[in-house]
């Protein structure tokens, strides 16, 4: 299961390294460090496309996310020797301020979806709680 924030994760590891003062290229290649997931994957086939050469335009563009394809222009641009820790600050900051917005839109939602299987499994509860004695007392009137 992918984590709710990949970017988020990479960019506070790709910080840090480079705080710590390892290179970026050594930090994508660090298999331990980093969090097993799809966009990393990506991130890493993009290092690659770039390094051999290859076009790696398209890998950019089948990113949906505006977020994780300036993390990964930034990448690029750390690839190529320009200081990029700075920027990946203020995108780090972007991604966490998307993630809690994304947080609470999914939170405000919530109680809609949860109505549902309330009215479905509750209501039919309180019912028989409402109305079993009465059922049951005509029931053991009609018998009798």
């Amino acid at each position: 299961m992918e984590d709710v924030a990949p970017p988020l994760k990479l960019s506070l590891y790709i910080c840090e390294g480079l705080k710590n003062g390892y290179s970026l290229r050594y930090l994508l290649q660090q298999k331990e460090g980093l969090l097993s997931c799809r966009y990393v994957e990506l991130v890493r086939q993009l290092v690659f496309h770039f390094d051999q050469g290859i076009d790696y335009r398209p890998i950019l563009l089948s990113e949906k996310s505006p977020y994780r394809r300036s993390q990964m222009e930034l990448i690029l641009i750390g690839l190529q020797g320009e200081p990029i820790l700075l920027n990946l600050e203020e995108l780090q900051m972007e991604i966490e301020e998307a993630c809690n917005d994304e947080i609470e839109k999914s939170l405000k939602v919530l109680p809609f979806l949860l109505l549902g299987p309330t009215l479905i499994f509750l209501i039919p509860a309180y019912l028989l709680i409402l109305f079993g004695p009465i059922i049951s007392h005509f029931i053991s009137g009609v018998v009798k």
